[in-house]
């Protein structure tokens, strides 16, 4: 019992000089605020249908209203060609819930899900599709309105999954 507690009185300053501000980081990572962001984004959609994998281009872009202690609701829009058919082209609208928080200074990571319905903008594979949808997005902040990031998304439905890795520029709205 008495190495047990010679033990704990070790731990417990080394504990409290890790939390305290070594060079001003540890602060700032807690109290980094989270805000309302909008993020336009490119990046190649890859889709498996079927067992075949192909890849096309695409551009999104969403809105993230931040509802409070990292949390967001966000609604955005997908467009890219249809990776095995590339005269179609595919518009999703998704909604998602995402959670964000900083992992050190000035880089945060994200995680949502929602749901997503496409509409054939172009030509017509058929009228719509659409599923569930997930998203991990890390992300730098360059200066105080403006981050950069990686996203990838996943749309997934009952017959087939498209994963789109890519770039997003983030800007901040205080």
């Amino acid at each position: 019992m008495k190495k047990f507690f010679l033990i704990l009185l070790l731990i417990l300053p080394y504990n409290t000089f890790l939390s305290q501000n070594i060079n001003g980081s540890f602060n700032n990572f807690i109290n980094k605020k989270h805000t309302t962001f909008l993020s336009p984004g490119v990046g190649i959609a890859f889709r498996n249908r079927y067992g075949e994998w192909n890849n096309s281009f695409n551009i999104s872009v969403d809105l993230n209203i931040h509802s409070g202690k990292g949390y967001y609701t966000g609604i955005g829009l997908l467009n890219h060609p249809v990776p095995n058919n590339k005269s179609n082209k595919l518009t999703y609208l998704y909604i998602q819930e995402r959670k964000g928080f900083y992992l050190i200074n000035n880089f945060a990571v994200f995680g949502g899900i929602g749901g997503t319905i496409g509409v054939s903008t172009k030509g017509h594979p058929g009228c719509c599709v659409g599923g569930a949808y997930f998203t991990i997005l890390a992300s730098y902040d360059l200066v105080k309105y403006i981050s950069m990031g990686f996203e990838v998304k996943s749309i997934t439905d009952f017959t087939d999954v498209t994963m789109i890795p890519g770039f997003q520029f983030i800007l901040k709205f205080y």
